[in-house]
C-alpha cells in the first residue's frame, strides 16, 4: 500500500479516537469512526502482510501473551459480553497501530514523519481556540485557580491532546537544515501548545510535558542538555532565594490547584484512587476480566461501554482490577523489553537523526506512560492517546530494525576489510 495512504489512516485513527470528545468536531468524528478506521487500518495491514511488524522479538511474544491473556479473562469475568467484545477491540487497535507505526517510520521522509501528529495539534488548537468565545469553557474552582477547557469541557482532556500534540514541533525542531522560517514557525507552535497547556492547570500533562521536554534537550545534545538543566536548577533557586511569594503561589496554583496545602494533593481524585486501590486489591493474581469494574456486573450489550463501570485513576491499578498481577507484570515486562532495546540502539547508532528520533519517542512513550497513572486510558482501546502510543512503540520497533541493521553492516565491513589486509599481507 502507499505510505502516504498509511500515514493518512494513521493521522486520521489517532484524531478520529480523539475527536468525538470535542464539541462541533464531534459531528464528523463520531464514535463509530474510530472503529471504521481501526478496521480499514487492519484489512489493508493483513493484506500487505505487514500486520504484525509493530514488535519484535521478544516483546512480541510478551505482547502477545498480554493481549491474549486480556481475551482469555473472559472466561471468568463478571461481564463477558463487555470483556470478549473489548479486549478484541483492544487487540485490534494495539497490532494494527504499531505495525502501520512500524511501517510509516520505515518508508516515511523521515524529517516529515511526525506529520501524521499534524490532526491531533490541529485539533488541541481548534478546541482551544473555540473555547475561546465559549461562555462555559474556562471553569473557576477556587478564588485562585481557573481551568481552560475549551470546546472539551475537560480540562485534562484538553492537556491529553496537547501533550500528544507534542511530538509535531519537536521533532522539526531536532532537524539541522530547517530554514529561520520553518524554525520560527515550530518554535511558535511549542510556545501555543505549551501556553495551551498551562491554562488548563492539568498536573498529569504539565509533568508528562515537562519530562518530554527534558528528552527532547538531551537529543539535542549533552552539552546543551547539561546547560539547560543546571539553568533551569539555578533559577528554581534564585527565585525561591528572592521571590518566595511567587514560588509559593506557583506551588499553590499548580500543585495543589489553589486547595489548602495540608489536605492531600489528590484533592477531589482521592475518592476516584481510593476506587481504584481497592478494585486492584479485588483483581489479585489473576483479575476480574478486562474491562470489568469491581462491584458493577450490569452491562447490557450494546455499541458501547460508556455506561458502565467507573473511572479509574491509575492506569497500572486499572490493569491489576481487570487481569491481575499476571497481566500487570506481562505489561511492564513488554514495556521494560521496548525501552532496554531502545536504549541499546541509541548506544550503537552513528546516524544522529536515528539517535534523536529514538530519543523523543522513548520520551514520547514514558511521558505517557506517567500521565497514565492519573488518568488511566492507556489500557482502553478508545483512550484518546491509545493510538499514539502503540504508534509510538511501532516507530520505535521500526527504526530500531534500522539501527540493528545498520550496525550489522557496518560489522560486516570490517569483517571484509580485516579479510582484505589479511589477504594483501599474506601475498
Amino acid at each position: 500500500m502507499n505510505r502516504k495512504v498509511l500515514g493518512a489512516l494513521l493521522a486520521l485513527g489517532m484524531v478520529a479516537t480523539a475527536g468525538p470528545s470535542v464539541t462541533y468536531v464531534n459531528a464528523v468524528l463520531t464514535p463509530g469512526m474510530r472503529w471504521v478506521v481501526v478496521m480499514v487500518l487492519a484489512a489493508a495491514l493483513f493484506l500487505t502482510r505487514n500486520l504484525f511488524r509493530g514488535l519484535d522479538g521478544s516483546t512480541r511474544l510478551i505482547a502477545f501473551a498480554m493481549l491474549s491473556y486480556a481475551v482469555l479473562s473472559t472466561l471468568w469475568s463478571p461481564v463477558p459480553d463487555l470483556t470478549i467484545f473489548k479486549s478484541l477491540a483492544y487487540v485490534a487497535v494495539a497490532i494494527s497501530y504499531s505495525a502501520v507505526g512500524a511501517v510509516w517510520v520505515r518508508h516515511a521522509n523521515r524529517a516529515n514523519v511526525m506529520h501524521v501528529f499534524w490532526p491531533l495539534a490541529m485539533l488541541a488548537l481548534a478546541a482551544s481556540l473555540g473555547g475561546v468565545v465559549a461562555p462555559d469553557a474556562a471553569l473557576r474552582m477556587n478564588e485562585s485557580v481557573t481551568l481552560f477547557r475549551g470546546l472539551t469541557f475537560n480540562s485534562n482532556f484538553l492537556g491529553m491532546l496537547v501533550l500528544g500534540a507534542l511530538p509535531l514541533p519537536l521533532w522539526h525542531l531536532l532537524q539541522p537544515d530547517l530554514t529561520p522560517r520553518q524554525r520560527w514557525f515550530h518554535y511558535a507552535l511549542l510556545a501555543v501548545l505549551l501556553q495551551i497547556l498551562l491554562t488548563t492547570v492539568s498536573r498529569a500533562s504539565l509533568l508528562s510535558a515537562a519530562i518530554l521536554l527534558v528528552f527532547f534537550f538531551y537529543a539535542r545534545g549533552a552539552g546543551r542538555f547539561t546547560l539547560v538543566v543546571m539553568t533551569a536548577i539555578i533559577s528554581v533557586l534564585v527565585a525561591s532565594l528572592l521571590m518566595p511569594d511567587l514560588m509559593a503561589d506557583l506551588i499553590a496554583q499548580y500543585v495543589y490547584k489553589g486547595a489548602d496545602p495540608g489536605l492531600s494533593a489528590l484533592a477531589s481524585r482521592e475518592a476516584t484512587w481510593s476506587a481504584s486501590l481497592e478494585g486492584a486489591l479485588q483483581g489479585g493474581m489473576f483479575g476480574l476480566g478486562y474491562g470489568a469494574s469491581f462491584g458493577d456486573n450490569d452491562f447490557i450489550l450494546g455499541l458501547g461501554a460508556t455506561t458502565y463501570g467507573r473511572e479509574k485513576a491509575n492506569v497500572f491499578l486499572a490493569i491489576v482490577e481487570e487481569i491481575g498481577l499476571f497481566g500487570f507484570a506481562l505489561f511492564i515486562a513488554m514495556l521494560v523489553t521496548i525501552l532496554m532495546r531502545a536504549v541499546s540502539d541509541i548506544r550503537s547508532t552513528r546516524n544522529p537523526s536515528a539517535r534523536a528520533m529514538l530519543l523523543l519517542l522513548v520520551g514520547f512513550i514514558v511521558a505517557m506512560t506517567v500521565h497514565a497513572q492519573f488518568e488511566a486510558w492507556m489500557f482502553s482501546p478508545g483512550g484518546a492517546l491509545t493510538p499514539a502510543f502503540w504508534a509510538a512503540i511501532g516507530m520505535l520497533t521500526g527504526i530500531g530494525r534500522d539501527c540493528r541493521l545498520e550496525r550489522r553492516a557496518r560489522a560486516e565491513r570490517r569483517i571484509a576489510e580485516r579479510q582484505g589486509q589479511q589477504a594483501a599481507i599474506a601475498s
